[in-house]
């Protein structure tokens, strides 16, 4: 039957298996963030767009405080369209770095090459050791993948958490500001 060396291949590929299934998840729960977010951004961009008129209105005997504002917008403008950059890059499919010319038997695209009857007598022909290395190469593909998107992600909320959230509160107190002491 199975030796204790290949107990521990086995082991060690239970091992890879539950790692790549975490990184999956990861993936998945980051492009739905990166989604939020998106939607987080055109929601506010929608919202300064359909009232910029109406807010520049309020500063319409104010022309230092006017610019001011329209420096407010197009800096709210820019960092809501970086962020919806760095957003769709989190939730865009990245096949990863896999160039490999041995092709594995886990990513898809490379399974897709082989075609049905070459995958089978791949699948048949492999030995625990072969399965291993293709786990391991398909968790660091992963991991890159997920990495990436991670990185994209941050920078995404960053700009919303910090900047335009800041701006945001710049101009409402200015708009408050201006309807209190100046009306």
């Amino acid at each position: 039957m199975f030796t204790k060396k290949n107990d521990l291949i086995i082991d060690k590929i239970d091992f890879v298996w539950k790692v790549i299934s975490r990184y999956d998840t990861y993936i998945s729960t980051t492009n739905y963030k990166a989604t939020i977010i998106l939607t987080l951004n055109i929601f506010l961009i929608s919202g300064i767009t359909f009232k910029s008129t109406e807010i520049l209105i309020i500063f319409n005997n104010l022309p230092t405080c006017r610019l001011a504002i329209v420096i407010i917008l197009l800096l709210i403008g820019i960092s809501v369209i970086y962020s919806i950059c760095r957003a769709i890059l989190a939730i865009e499919p990245n096949l990863g770095k896999n160039n490999n010319q041995n092709k594995t038997i886990l990513f898809f695209d490379h399974v897709k090459s082989l075609g049905s009857e070459k995958y089978l007598e791949k699948l048949n022909n492999m030995k625990p050791n072969d399965f291993l290395s293709d786990l391991c190469e398909d968790g660091w593909n992963l991991a890159n993948i997920l990495s990436e998107k991670l990185r994209n992600l941050s920078h995404s909320v960053w700009v919303f958490k910090y900047i335009q959230i800041t701006l945001l509160i710049i101009l409402i107190l200015l708009i408050g500001y201006v309807m209190i002491f100046e009306k």
